[in-house]
């Protein structure tokens, strides 16, 4: 049999801290409580000691036992009710508190900070007790006590003059019984006051902020449900953005991959998407795709909002962005790839290719050797690196004089060989080589001849130029839809025919250069824009329907 404390199972009374720590503090005057009426039943319990009969003895023993206790009763009452009145805790509700604006909604500026109303409840002790003693000490002083004598006299007369001549017993004076009635009230008021007051401080106020606390965690709960589902959803949305590497033409070359076609698929299909998410609003998430890579990357410095983007969607976006020749932006995307994980070969690999995109040269063969480092076996990595040698060379000569070029002549070599090195070492790497490899190889190979042709080697042209034929007949053969392949098989052919020996080889030259153009703008229209400015194909400017087949109309 469990041992009990007044009654009580203590597994029950000390169940939980409050439990225990609300016990500690009204313990003492529980005992005092118990004191009084001990107290009390001795003082009436003399009674059996009058010199009556017994039943007179034991009814006056009730009588007396049981108006005190009543009396003891409603003391501890009033008094109990008083102490709860000034220990109920208060709340503070509804202040203007500070806050920076770094919640879950999408601030439209950066490292702001906002003065916003909010509604914060806090629990803390009541002082109301040192409020109204203050308060009453000071009307005290104020009025001269002169009140005090009234209340006292009216106690006196309306309640301890009545209930004295219930306490007598044989043998007690009047002052004895007044003096019993009024320690009694007194007593029992100030034991019944203090236990009230304990209660309401230390019971009545953790509860209300156990249930405070409650609402809180159940509220950051839900916000934390709304967080995480808002994560799944962007998540979900970048990774329906085609991956850097199931694109194959944009990355290499811009103006054959019908980058605004590609950017406007994804673009529109993202927005029907955002469009369609129940509960959405532009203040937690923007419906459209434009603004949402806006607030993604204004947040990337301050990872306040989206920290919760991996390194793989940030390359995502990346492409995305140069999808809309948005190649800065997408450096940055990139960058804030490689800092979330300084390992992933594919975001320096993507970095390296947006360097290309801005004319940085050396900064994309850096970035590109950095992937090679990390995985040297990278087929993409090496072939971008032959193409930004590529583009490299294409861009300075574009610009300098003939003179100049005559200068140069020896650094394209050197570079146009290097190509062809990284090229042919990316296509050895892959088992399934794209067409762009051999497109981008034969591209080296053309700049080769270049050289070679001003250096009057013809034996080395020729030999070149059979090999530049091979390879882009294999991107043919692998994609007869390639149109880089046909494109740069336009440019081969145009400039066989500008240095052919008679008018036949020339004219040959010409029709076959002016099919493999037709054939690329075919596939892409976008061609036509390229093939107006395009020096490879000077030879060709005078050929019939060549401006109709160029014209944009």
């Amino acid at each position: 049999m469990k041992r009990k404390i007044l009654g009580l199972d203590p597994d029950k009374l000390f169940a939980d801290d409050i439990s225990l720590r609300l016990w500690q503090a009204i313990f003492p005057f529980t005992l005092m409580v118990l004191a009084g009426f001990l107290f009390i039943f001795l003082y009436t319990f003399k009674s059996f000691g009058i010199d009556t009969t017994h039943s007179e003895r034991f009814g006056t023993f009730v009588s007396v036992f049981g108006l005190a206790s009543i009396v003891a009763g409603a003391s501890l009452l009033v008094g109990g009710l008083l102490g709860f009145l000034f220990g109920v805790p208060r709340t503070e509700d509804n202040e203007f508190i500070q806050k920076r604006d770094d919640d879950i909604s999408f601030s439209k500026k950066e490292n702001e900070k906002s003065l916003t109303r909010v509604s914060r409840t806090n629990i803390r002790a009541n002082t109301n007790l040192e409020q109204i003693s203050d308060w009453l000490t000071k009307i005290l002083v104020g009025v001269g006590l002169t009140q005090i004598k009234p209340i006292l006299e009216f106690i006196y007369a309306q309640v301890v003059v009545r209930l004295a001549p219930g306490f007598e017993l044989a043998g007690s004076t009047r002052d004895v019984n007044e003096g019993l009635t009024i320690g009694v009230l007194v007593y029992f008021s100030a034991s019944g006051f203090f236990i009230g007051y304990v209660w309401a401080r230390v019971y009545l106020t953790e509860s209300l902020e156990y249930g405070y606390s409650i609402k809180k965690v159940k509220g950051e709960v839900e916000e934390e449900r709304i967080k995480r589902d808002r994560i799944q959803t962007i998540r979900q949305l970048i990774d329906a953005i085609p991956s850097a590497d199931l694109v194959n033409i944009y990355a290499y070359q811009q103006k054959t991959d019908r980058k605004k076609e590609q950017y406007e698929y994804v673009r529109e299909g993202i927005n029907k998407l955002l469009g369609n998410l129940p509960g959405r609003d532009d203040e937690t998430l923007p419906g459209n795709l434009d603004d949402l890579m806006t607030a993604i990357y204004e947040d990337i410095p301050y990872d306040r909002v989206f920290d919760f983007l991996r390194s793989r969607d940030y390359i995502n976006l990346g492409v995305l962005l140069e999808l809309n020749d948005s190649y800065k932006m997408a450096v940055d995307f990139y960058k804030k790839a490689i800092r979330m994980n300084k390992y992933s070969y594919r975001a320096h690999n993507q970095l390296g290719l947006g360097f290309l995109r801005l004319g940085k040269y050396n900064d994309a063969i850096e970035s590109l050797n950095k992937a090679i480092d990390i995985n040297s076996k990278n087929y993409t990595a090496w072939l971008n690196k032959g193409y930004v040698l590529i583009q490299e060379v294409l861009a300075r000569e574009a610009v300098l004089s003939e003179q100049k070029k005559q200068a140069f002549l020896e650094e394209k070599k050197v570079l146009a060989e290097e190509a062809k090195e990284y090229v042919d070492k990316a296509i050895n790497l892959s088992i399934n080589a794209t067409p762009i490899a051999y497109v981008n190889k034969g591209c080296a190979l053309s700049l080769l001849s270049e050289y070679y042709r001003e250096k009057n080697s013809n034996e080395k042209v020729n030999e070149l130029s059979k090999e530049e034929l091979e390879c882009y007949e294999k991107a043919l053969e692998m994609d007869e839809d390639c149109t880089l392949a046909w494109y740069n098989f336009a440019c081969y052919h145009a400039t066989l025919a500008r240095y052919s020996a008679t008018p036949d080889d020339q004219e040959s030259a010409l029709k076959s250069a002016f099919n493999c153009l037709e054939k690329s703008i075919q596939i892409n229209s976008d061609m036509k824009a390229v093939a107006q400015d395009d020096s490879d194909l000077s030879s060709l400017k005078d050929y019939p329907d060549f401006k109709e087949l160029v014209s944009e109309v």
